[in-house]
């Protein structure tokens, strides 16, 4: 308490605004990122309780869902994933994009037996054929699968992976990279020797330093000059070329050529079987190493770079402090070449969720695009090349204008909400979100390739006919339908598709009819429709040829049907379409935390800000600023209604207001798409309230110690509790106030105080003041000061109190029985006995802090104050040890007895006075009643003149009590009276003339 003393406080006002700009202060700079991420939390909670954004009809999401992957698998897929996107060009998808990384070559063996079916090439070609084969490589495949599409965009990533190796052994990690790249064929126990490292530390760096290796070489401009001239020597045998005529060839360093002599043939030979396998001689390839594949991997991809930053241009990039990035990481050559290339990397907020779209990434002085606006700007008709940075917002064309933040990060609105169907188990984004399943699109594949079987069977058994003897069709040796079915097979194996198909549609279209209408073949067809088992044990060809095509002349039509049926729905959702096709899989790796919900797929996330952008239903994120002069007005408002209102209503405003705050920011966004942040002006008004209420109590317990440090020594401890539990009770200003005034005073303290020694006399006044003290304070009384021998006490403040006088007299009258006490306590001690006087009155006088602003006390003055010392002093005159004034006579009723002593006229006073002199509480003794009965009557009649009378009474008291002062002085007044009566204008007022 001693710490609130010393503080001087501002005023309210101050300390709002202060605390207003702390919270400013804090949103704005936000050092540990708090009131960001509590944003985030209110903000996210709105994006899930709101309406999902509408879906643009273009958009259609391609899903490798868990459906496809329990169908056909995750691994190898690419085979599986190339013919889906045939379908979709099939379809007539407009623009594709395919959120996959093809960063790493495909499986070296052919998917010719799954996927040449589905182009309707016959299983017997592959027999034939063996470079068919070559045809159905999975990386082939996929490469043509792209090219075949009009417009496609794949993936890549703006870093590659940091390589896993400890911090302290990235040392070696370097050194053993530079041993590779001069050496590529060192074994891991060579490196390991040579590294003074532990050979499983090597084994575990080795993989990675190889890559890195191959990387430094690749980049090595003298490679492609000897890579060029080696496939030129591999291409016309006899290989003949050496380190030396290289050098020699080209005009560079042989030590330069040495180390690059053995990856560059590895490239070279490489890049011949990619296009031409036939081409290389059996036994062509070096010893190998896993260098020497990074390596043509590396300078594949150094042209896939060469041709991204040609085509990404400064413009993209403006002042915009975007993502930087080293070399981007891109596919292989053979997909990037048919396909636009978009980032895929997503820039997550810094709780991992991810919430907006970073849209470009710079690339030394290049811009790159993300996927998602390098798929849009190609749908909408524009090219990559011609978006532009403009003002805050990516413009596409003349009419598209997307609105970025200044890291070119676009907010994305979200279709979905994250909500959970209890019946089905499935989140809103599963079902709102326009799916169509890779495996809808294999299926459609599936079913080409099933009627492709059937036509090719019905083709084997009308060959069957045309070779048996018994029936003639007519053909020359070169016109047989085994001879038609050769060349079709015999296209297939040269790749002549094309020719393939034309022989296909004559075989079906010409050559089987006339098959079928011949005289013979229509006998059999009739036996066929009516064989028995008999004959069918009877294993006539012909016979069974005739049956087999009988049923394909049934089931053909009907797969027909089922294949168009299919190929119809899947128009409709296909054509004219923006395709994202990409990995659901509920385990899959491309799994993502955003506001409506923890485990989106990737793909989805591209697609609801590409539907961001094509609806054109922007999230505006209005900046701190306005965020901060909302803050300041609500706040202000507030904090004006708070220090008008009680703490309670304070409450319950700030708590509406924070639900009025809270609920505004939720309609704001659910009404007009604008995400602000709620958490600031949230803050702001809470603050306010915490300060004002803070103020209230502070200055609240400052007001407490004000009053407990005035009043504890002046009133009962259980009073100044109530002072303090109620406050409106007290009465601290100065004011007039009716109250009862006591003067408490020893007799002839002087004789005891010269009796006793300092110390003596200090014990012997704290055990009169004590127990008094604690008597008045008993009764209410505020122990105004102690004066020496005197002690002055006064009743009805700080708390009112109806019946002052009598708690007053009560308290004369208990400190009289207390005295007694003592006064047998004392004469056991030795000590002088005390006598007291004791004065009270009653009057309206002034009651406050009396004082300078540093020192005060809580007093009160006035005349009725002065009469109620003087009536202490009139005590000792009149030998009685009460006496109280008229006023708080009359207030005693009959709830004290006693006795009127005189009418007096104090000095100062020019008004007289009677003055009473209580004696107890009723009932009495009949003695004392006695007493006071002929006591008042003598003052009657002493105040009629009836002096004889009066004498007659005044002897009674006196005879009662020899020792009743008043009594003596009223017998000596009525004989003098008696002798000598007083004027006719007498008033029977005594004139006192000592204070």
């Amino acid at each position: 308490m001693k710490l609130i003393e010393r503080l001087r406080l501002t005023s309210t006002t101050s300390w709002v605004v202060i605390s207003l700009i702390a919270v400013l202060a804090w949103g704005t700079f936000d050092p540990f990122g708090i009131r960001q991420r509590l944003d985030w939390i209110v903000q996210d909670q709105f994006l899930k309780r709101r309406a999902p954004a509408e879906i643009h009809p273009d958009l259609l999401q391609v899903s490798l869902d868990d459906y496809a992957a329990a169908q056909f698998g995750k691994n190898d897929q690419r085979h599986r994933m190339a013919r889906a996107l045939r379908q979709l060009e099939r379809l007539g998808a407009k623009t594709v994009l395919v959120d996959m990384l093809f960063l790493d070559r495909g499986s070296p063996d052919s998917f010719y037996q799954e996927e040449a079916a589905r182009d309707g090439i016959p299983d017997d070609a592959v027999r034939y054929g063996p470079n068919l084969q070559n045809h159905y490589l999975e990386d082939r495949l996929l490469s043509d699968s792209l090219s075949e599409l009009s417009q496609v965009v794949i993936s890549f990533h703006l870093l590659a992976p940091a390589a896993p190796v400890r911090r302290d052994l990235q040392p070696k990690f370097e050194a053993m990279a530079e041993l590779l790249q001069q050496d590529a064929l060192l074994k891991v126990q060579d490196l390991a020797q040579r590294l003074s490292i532990d050979s499983r530390d090597a084994t575990l760096m080795y993989e990675p330093a190889c890559e890195l290796a191959a990387d430094r070489i690749a980049r090595d401009s003298n490679l492609q000059k000897i890579v060029g001239l080696l496939e030129q020597d591999i291409l016309q045998p006899p290989i003949e070329l050496t380190a030396t005529d290289v050098s020699e060839e080209l005009g560079i360093d042989i030590k330069i050529v040495s180390r690059l002599f053995d990856p560059a043939f590895d490239v070279a030979v490489n890049r011949i079987a990619t296009r031409a396998p036939n081409r290389i001689e059996k036994g062509l390839y070096r010893p190998a190493s896993p260098v020497f594949n990074m390596v043509s991997d590396a300078v594949d991809r150094r042209r896939v770079l060469t041709r991204l930053r040609a085509h990404a241009t400064p413009e993209l990039i403006a002042d915009l402090p975007i993502m930087m990035t080293d070399d981007p990481h891109v596919p292989l050559d053979d997909f990037a070449a048919n396909a636009k290339l978009g980032f895929a990397d997503f820039d997550a907020d810094g709780d991992g969720t991810f919430r907006r779209m970073q849209l470009l990434a710079r690339w030394g002085d290049r811009g790159l695009t993300h996927q998602s606006l390098t798929v849009l700007a190609m749908h909408l008709g524009t090219e990559p090349t011609d978006l532009r940075v403009m003002n805050g917002s990516i413009r596409i064309g003349t009419d598209q204008i997307l609105p970025v933040d200044s890291g070119g990060r676009l907010v994305i609105n979200w279709p979905m909400n994250g909500k959970l169907d209890p019946e089905t188990g499935r989140r809103d984004w599963e079902d709102r979100i326009p799916q169509l399943s890779v495996a809808d699109l294999i299926d459609l594949a599936d079913y080409d390739a099933n009627l492709q079987r059937m036509r090719y069977n019905l083709r084997i058994n009308i060959i069957q006919l045309d070779n048996d003897d018994q029936i003639d069709l007519g053909f020359s040796e070169q016109e047989k339908c085994d001879a038609l079915l050769n060349e079709i097979i015999e296209n297939y194996i040269t790749e002549d598709f094309s020719d393939a198909k034309k022989a296909e549609k004559l075989f079906d279209n010409q050559r089987i009819p006339l098959v079928l209408k011949h005289e013979g073949v229509q006998a059999l067809l009739s036996r066929a429709r009516n064989a028995t088992p008999a004959d069918v044990a009877a294993n006539d060809q012909s016979l069974i040829a005739a049956m087999n095509i009988l049923k394909l002349q049934k089931a053909i039509p009907q797969a027909e049907v089922e294949r168009d049926q299919a190929l119809r729905s899947l128009l409709k959702r296909v054509k004219g379409k923006l395709c994202l096709v990409g990995d659901t899989t509920t385990a899959g790796t491309d799994l993502k935390r955003t506001p409506v919900g923890p485990n989106i797929p990737g793909i989805s996330i591209n697609f609801a800000a590409i539907n961001t952008m094509l609806t054109g239903r922007y999230l505006s994120a209005p900046g701190l600023l306005s965020a901060a002069i909302l803050t300041i007005v609500l706040a202000g408002g507030f904090s004006w209604f708070f220090n008008r209102t009680p703490a309670k209503w304070s409450f319950a405003a700030m708590s509406v207001g924070l639900l009025i705050i809270f609920y505004g920011h939720f309609l704001a966004l659910a009404q007009v798409d604008t995400l602000a942040s709620p958490v600031l002006p949230m803050s702001g008004v809470f603050a306010c309230f915490l300060v004002i209420t803070t103020r209230r109590w502070w200055n609240d317990v400052r007001e407490k110690q004000k009053v407990r440090e005035v009043f504890q020594y002046y009133l009962h401890p259980a009073m100044v509790d109530k002072l303090i539990s109620q406050p409106e009770l007290v009465r601290l200003g100065g004011e007039d106030a009716d109250l009862s005034i006591l003067f408490a005073d020893i007799r002839g303290f002087s004789g005891i105080a010269e009796k006793l020694t300092a110390e003596q006399l200090q014990k012997y006044l704290n055990g009169f003041f004590t127990p008094m003290s604690r008597i008045a304070q008993d009764h209410g009384g505020t122990i105004d000061k102690y004066i020496g021998d005197e002690m002055m006490v006064f009743y009805g403040a700080p708390l009112e109190m109806e019946d002052h006088a009598t708690q007053a007299t009560l308290t004369a009258l208990k400190m009289i029985d207390r005295l007694a006490d003592l006064q047998k306590e004392w004469s056991e001690q030795g000590l002088p006995e005390i006598h007291i006087g004791i004065g009270i009155n009653t009057d309206v006088v002034r009651v406050g802090n009396f004082g300078s602003d540093d020192k005060f006390d809580y007093t009160v003055i006035g005349d009725g104050v002065n009469l109620a010392s003087r009536l202490q002093g009139t005590t000792k005159q009149y030998g009685v040890q009460l006496i109280v004034g008229e006023k708080t006579w009359k207030r005693l009723g009959n709830r004290i007895a006693g006795r009127e002593i005189d009418r007096i006229q104090v000095q100062g006073k020019l008004e007289p006075t009677r003055i009473f002199n209580p004696v107890g509480v009723p009932p009495l003794d009949e003695t004392e009643q006695q007493f006071l009965n002929h006591f008042n009557a003598g003052i009657a009649a002493f105040q009629d003149r009836k002096w004889h009378d009066a004498l007659t009474l005044f002897q009674k008291t006196l005879a009662i009590d020899n020792d009743d002062v008043p009594s003596q002085l009223y017998i000596e007044r009525c004989e003098r009276f008696m002798a000598t009566p007083p004027p006719a204008d007498w008033s029977g007022v005594t004139t006192m003339t000592v204070k």
